[in-house]
């Protein structure tokens, strides 16, 4: 198990190597959470890398849906309306 710190209502993506979540917060949320596209390593559960999203001033932030991935990046939809790319 791996602590992704924030909400992650999507469904992963998972390839051969890495499952990749993307996670969102609600600014002045008590528990601390970073919103943000967090890539585990397949095997261990261990973090290989992550991107932190902005925080909001008010409301919810970060990257509530599924993960999709394609031609070696990973892409993620924001709640503040940008889809980003990230190499895998």
């Amino acid at each position: 198990a791996a602590d992704v710190f924030g909400w992650a209502w999507g469904q992963p993506a998972v390839t051969s190597g890495r499952v990749y979540v993307g996670t969102s917060s609600q600014a002045g949320y008590p528990a601390g959470h970073r919103a943000g596209v967090v890539a585990l390593e397949r095997g261990s559960g261990r973090t290989a890398w992550r991107y932190e999203a902005p925080a909001g001033h008010s409301g919810a932030f970060g990257f509530p849906g599924s993960p999709a991935t394609g031609g070696g990046l990973v892409f993620v939809s924001g709640l503040d309306g940008r889809l980003l790319g990230f190499r895998e």
